[in-house]
């Protein structure tokens, strides 16, 4: 291992300059830590999607409404087997190395979104308001198959 890479493993943490790192330091969260994600998304025309991921309790909880229509929430219970190659898929969408907000300035109406990745050592927060990181679609596809329902 890398001499700026040192393993905490009891915490979960390891030591990194890479972009993404999280508090003080060179901590960087790894993905095998993450307890559950919540996501959000949506903007004023077309009402706002929520998404809760409880990896531990293997829950999932889906809610859309907003712009007058009546709130409708789904839930509904994963296999381990799902909330693993859901973890795989936030490596793919590269979650942790994200910037913590995305920014457009100059636009008011649009889209807004916030995502928050729980882990025993606190919660990361990242959030964007008519901008959207790379790897967002990778991101999304990944809430829609764990949903079952629609995420944009």
């Amino acid at each position: 291992m890398k001499k700026n890479q040192e393993m905490h493993a009891e915490s979960g943490l390891e030591s990194s300059e890479k972009p993404g790192s999280v508090g003080s330091g060179y901590e960087k969260i790894s993905y095998n830590v993450i307890k559950a994600v919540k996501a959000s998304v949506g903007g004023y025309f077309g009402g706002y999607y929520n998404a809760e991921i409880d990896l531990i309790n293997l829950k999932v909880v889906w809610t859309h409404g907003g712009n007058d229509m009546e709130e409708v929430s789904i839930y509904k219970t994963i296999r381990k087997a799902t909330a693993v190659k859901f973890i795989e898929q936030m490596q793919e969408a590269d979650l942790l190395a994200w910037e913590d907000k995305y920014i457009e300035p100059g636009i008011c109406d649009g889209t807004q979104w916030s995502i928050e990745i729980i882990c025993d050592s606190g919660t990361i927060e990242k959030h964007g308001d008519n901008k959207f990181p790379k790897k967002w679609e990778v991101f999304c596809n990944a809430i829609k198959k764990i949903t079952g329902k629609k995420f944009e």
